[in-house]
């Protein structure tokens, strides 16, 4: 298996054609990386006819090569007669809802991608639509996606969350940094109720109050599927979000990595954390990092095993109450993480 990468190079023809040799010529490349490449309307038309013939290249990064929506055309019309292709990359793109149209198409009519990173483009809440439609089918193959920074608002995170209620397939699905908002929680937390695949979500910096927090506290009481949770960068979200969440875990199952870094917090959310972290021995790191942290404590654990500094009082942050609590809770989980 060969990996080819080539980064920031500016495609011009008789690159274009040599390249287009290698991957006609070699059927052992498995993955091609062109993240910051620039690649001109005939680059990415021998890309694609290439593309279109190849049966052995599973994995395609294109992350910032400027392909714009008549580019996302072009490949659109490979991938509808590709099907060994699993991971795309098309972060920075500056695809629209129309390039995303297309791509979403093609993907329904081969049914063959699993992993689709569209981050860092304009799809909006029409491009999130047209995905929610497909990902609402039965033949959708997608498992991986990623949509951060699309300015996808309420609508299209209302439609994307109601569609994961009826999906069986996708895992890992990221929106962080769109400005959802609470309206659109209502869908979500429905969805974390009869969704059995969805393993990691991301709604980082997504304008969410504490309370999306008090909606989420009854599907994590009962989901069991659910492994990561990030939640950071939600300035409003504050202790009363924690301490509702914090109920949850207490019977919670199936969380790994619960994260609240750059949320609103005082030193008051551990307090409220560590009684039901004692209920739960599944859960391996918490984040409730606040913003003011120097960039030095940012990197540190509070503890990590029951064997560390268990005090922790010298940093002024914990108090004594706390730090016995802390050591109790370490010795019921050992592999417990908390950034604090």
């Amino acid at each position: 298996m060969l990996s080819v990468k080539l980064c920031a190079r500016l495609f011009c023809e008789p690159v274009a054609r040599r390249f287009e040799r290698l991957l006609e010529q070699f059927s052992c490349v498995r993955q091609l990386a062109l993240p910051n490449s620039r690649l001109d309307p005939p680059t990415v038309v021998r890309l694609s006819r290439v593309l279109a013939l190849n049966t052995s290249l599973y994995s395609l990064d294109l992350a910032d090569a400027r392909l714009a929506d008549d580019g996302a055309m072009l490949l659109a019309h490979a991938l509808q007669r590709n099907s060994s292709l699993r991971t795309l990359g098309l972060a920075g793109n500056e695809l629209t809802s129309r390039g995303c149209r297309l791509i979403v198409r093609a993907i329904g009519k081969t049914r063959a991608l699993s992993e689709l990173d569209l981050t860092d483009n304009h799809i909006a809440d029409v491009g999130c639509q047209s995905l929610s439609e497909l990902i609402a089918t039965s033949y959708c193959p997608l498992r991986r996606l990623l949509l951060c920074g699309n300015g996808i608002g309420v609508n299209g995170a209302s439609a994307l969350f109601s569609a994961l209620r009826r999906n069986s397939r996708l895992a890992h699905l990221e929106v962080s940094q769109n400005e959802i908002g609470d309206e659109s929680s209502r869908e979500l937390i429905t969805a974390l109720i009869y969704n059995r695949t969805l393993r990691h979500l991301a709604v980082s910096g997504c304008n969410l109050t504490t309370t999306t927090c008090c909606m989420l506290a009854r599907p994590l009481q009962t989901n069991s599927i659910l492994r990561v949770l990030m939640l950071d960068y939600n300035d409003q979200i504050d202790d009363a979000g924690v301490e509702v969440l914090a109920d949850s875990l207490r019977y919670n199952r199936s969380l790994r990595h619960l994260s609240f870094h750059h949320c609103g917090l005082t030193p008051l959310a551990l307090t409220h954390l560590l009684p039901a972290l004692y209920h739960n021995n599944t859960i391996r790191l918490v984040d409730i990092r606040s913003s003011d942290c120097s960039s030095e404590d940012q990197q540190r654990p509070l503890l990590s095993s029951p064997a560390a500094d268990a005090d922790r009082g010298s940093h002024g942050d914990v108090t004594s109450s706390s730090a016995i609590e802390l050591r109790r809770v370490l010795r019921a989980n050992p592999l417990l993480r908390i950034l604090y």
